[in-house]
């Protein structure tokens, strides 16, 4: 997944989750950030990942 998405807009958030709900659909895939977010990250994009996130795989 594109991590640096937690530095832009919600927009952006939305687009990177759109695009790994594709991903995951094939299988063998977890999506989320595999090691250290970058400290320019915006919490609260990174909670509305998680929302987002939720929603798409509940």
């Amino acid at each position: 997944m594109n991590k640096l998405v937690f530095s832009k807009t919600r927009e952006a958030v939305d687009q990177e989750v759109q695009r790994l709900k594709g991903l995951a659909a094939l299988g063998g895939y977890i999506p989320c950030p595999d090691h250290r977010i970058a400290p320019d990250a915006s919490w609260d994009n990174v909670k509305y990942y998680c929302e987002k996130m939720r929603e798409a795989f509940s």
